[in-house]
């Protein structure tokens, strides 16, 4: 009796087998037939359910197919057709569908088979697909942009420069580059950092000339972590990883990688590693006002006073200084000085030299570091209150 149970269970696995093969042949006569996509769809992803087929690639080159043949029947109609009313919805989700069992197929087709050989079958027929609708992918990212469909965007933009990574396309480098750039601001846009980090990422490592990528990667990362302060320690390694690259092809122009991998040491306390390696820069260019606001960060940060001082007055000697570092040199100024103030007692001709000491060597240059800050950005709140502090302690105080 149980060899009898055995062989029914046999004979309905091979039932079914057979089954799903024919769904598959059948989905596939019925690929390109838009009047029929819905029939063919259900038998394909029957196919993909069942044991017997669903680890078949031919199973998800077919299910591809059926999206592909879909997309160029409507696009063909588009091209062709002027009072054609094409549904760009429809069709970049068959774009996105039918990438993703392509992915699948050429994964399946990629395994060995029994005799530890592999044999691709569907795997030429994918990539001359991808390659001729590649641009397709760009197309449609631009569409679901324009609708403010950011988290379809990302995804036609990311399979566009996906697909010319893997496949021979008319696409350089910096294409390719963008099209991932574009993936990155997409998710950006739709608040979907872990992506957009991974998206830069790519437009970064595929072509390393575009210093905005560089940024938005970092930018990614701290805004996740914002979003997510359990992954800081993460996103702490992989914004160091950028900034060296940064640094290393762009140099100190601009500023913001060194700023990173300083940054990165200060908070891990590496104190003398951050210092030598600011210094390593002023070594190489000495003119960089801006460098000396760095070393003065790392002094301050470290409890060297002393240093600070006198690195931040480096920056106000500086002409080329920027906004940041002339600001953090007033702040600095200001607060050393009304310490030093602070300390002074009586109205003796000692305590009145004193002060005229602080006045000339702190509140004065650090109103002058303020005002050259302020001409650079006019509008920037935390200056001006600094500005009105220092103004009130040099018409009270002196």
């Amino acid at each position: 009796m149980k060899k009898i149970v055995t062989l029914a269970l046999c004979l309905g696995t091979l039932v079914s087998a057979g089954a799903q093969k024919t769904a598959v042949d059948a989905a596939k006569k019925l690929a390109g037939k838009t009047d029929q996509l819905t029939e063919a769809r259900n038998l394909i992803n029957g196919a993909m359910q069942d044991a017997s087929t669903a680890n078949d690639p031919q199973t998800y080159f077919i299910a591809g197919k059926i999206e592909f043949d879909a997309f160029n029947k409507a696009n063909t109609l588009k091209q062709t057709k002027s009072d054609y009313q094409a549904n760009e919805d429809e069709m970049g989700d068959q774009l996105l569908n039918g990438y993703k069992f392509f992915l699948k197929a050429l994964e399946l087709d990629q395994l060995p088979n029994e005799k530890g050989q592999v044999k691709p079958k569907v795997t030429s027929n994918i990539n001359s697909t991808l390659e001729s609708r590649v641009g397709d992918y760009w197309n449609s990212g631009a569409y679901f942009y324009n609708n403010k469909n950011y988290p379809k965007a990302y995804e036609a933009f990311y399979d566009c420069g996906d697909i010319a990574s893997k496949v021979k396309t008319n696409m350089n480098d910096s294409t390719v580059a963008m099209a991932f750039k574009n993936a990155g601001l997409m998710a950006y846009s739709a608040n979907e950092l872990d992506k957009a980090a991974d998206a830069f990422k790519r437009a970064r490592l595929t072509n390393a000339a575009d210093a905005e990528t560089f940024t938005y990667e970092i930018a990614s990362w701290q805004a996740a972590t914002q979003k997510d302060p359990s992954i800081a320690d993460t996103a702490k390694q992989a914004i160091r990883e950028v900034a060296e690259q940064g640094v290393k092809v762009f140099g100190t122009q601009p500023l913001f990688f060194l700023n990173n991998i300083v940054s990165y040491m200060v908070d891990n306390n590496q104190y003398p590693e951050a210092i030598a390696c600011v210094k390593e820069y002023i070594e190489k260019d000495p003119e960089n006002g801006n460098l000396y606001g760095l070393l003065a960060f790392v002094d301050e940060r470290s409890g060297n006073s002393a240093e600070a001082e006198a690195n931040y007055r480096k920056v106000i000697a500086n002409e080329n200084a920027d906004f940041d570092n002339l600001k953090n040199a007033a702040i600095f100024l200001y607060k050393e000085g009304t310490e030093k103030l602070n300390k002074v007692e009586g109205n003796s001709a000692d305590a009145r030299a004193a002060k005229a000491e602080i006045l000339a060597n702190y509140f004065t240059p650090a109103s002058q570091s303020a005002e050259k800050a302020r001409r650079l950005n006019p509008n920037d709140s935390r200056l001006a209150s600094i500005i009105e502090n220092i103004d009130y302690a040099i018409t009270t105080y002196f």
